[in-house]
């Protein structure tokens, strides 16, 4: 992959719609199987209980690729059960040990657009396309999207155009 983009790494906080090379990494997190259009959505009480765990302080201790940030690690849509794997996580170097009890995944090295904080994913694809980039969810090990949530951004939030209280990660290609 040409490298004529910024590592994630100097991902910060209240910067604008950018697209980046992702390293080879693991996330490594708290799992919760979410219904996509049906049922209760688990994944908040997931965030608001698991946060307060030492599990949760055993996690931010972890070396993260991103710098001051957590993520919501969306991934292995099932069709026949309209659900998927939702991680409340860390996204650490590749190889990084997996505290006991938690669950990972790994991802290679790929390129993502980060959006903007309340941009939903539409949004990201959609500029995406006028840039002449397509999503990669279709590539081995990109069948995901994330939440990514800076530390500063949720202490300060942003005006936020839609109703994302967060940023979107997706992993795209040229």
């Amino acid at each position: 992959m040409e490298n004529v983009f910024r590592d994630i790494r100097e991902a910060r906080a209240f910067q604008d719609f950018e697209i980046f090379t992702l390293p080879a990494s693991r996330i490594i997190g708290k799992e919760v199987i979410a219904p996509l259009n049906h049922g209760k959505n688990p994944v908040p009480a997931v965030w608001e209980t698991f946060t307060q765990t030492d599990e949760w302080k055993n996690l931010l201790a972890l070396p993260r690729v991103i710098p001051g940030a957590s993520i919501g690690w969306t991934c292995d849509y099932v069709a026949a059960t309209d659900t998927f794997s939702y991680l409340v996580a860390m996204h650490t170097p590749a190889g990084t040990p997996v505290p006991e009890g938690m669950q990972f995944r790994d991802a290679p090295q790929t390129l993502v657009a980060m959006g903007k904080w309340g941009e939903e994913i539409n949004g990201i694809v959609k500029r995406l396309k006028k840039m002449g980039f397509a999503t990669a969810w279709g590539d081995p090990g990109c069948g995901w999207n994330a939440e990514l949530y800076f530390i500063e951004e949720l202490e300060n939030p942003p005006p936020k155009p839609n109703r994302a209280s967060c940023r979107n990660v997706v992993p795209c290609k040229k």
